[in-house]
């Protein structure tokens, strides 16, 4: 478990996006980010793998990434020097996500 893997990111210059947990308390701060997810790019994933466990971040815990197509970054978005990903796409995850992620989504629904 890493207390603040977002300072992580921030030094990594990999491309990534958060989702879930992170994405959504940085765009509205409903949900405690009690894990934090993110999107790499398929080719990156060595380069990461190998960074995570420089960094601690191997292994069960409160990191999870996901490899995804380069559609998902397209039309990300900054906040607060963090990379998440589009509002469209973080209403998918979180609502695919389910549990307390789900008011979460409905909530964001109700404000775009």
């Amino acid at each position: 478990m890493v207390k603040e893997p977002l300072k992580l990111f921030k030094k990594i210059k990999l491309v990534y996006v958060l989702t879930t947990y992170q994405a959504e308390n940085l765009i509205q701060k409903y949900l405690f980010p009690s894990r934090t997810d993110i999107y790499v790019k398929s080719k990156d994933l060595d380069i990461w793998h190998e960074k995570m466990i420089q960094n601690g971040l191997y292994g069960s815990g409160n990191v999870r990434v996901i490899l995804a197509d380069e559609h998902i970054f397209h039309y990300k978005q900054k906040k607060a020097r963090l990379f998440t990903v589009s509002t469209p796409q973080l209403i998918i995850d979180l609502f695919s996500e389910g549990g307390v992620c789900t008011e979460a989504e409905e909530i964001m629904i109700n404000n775009v």
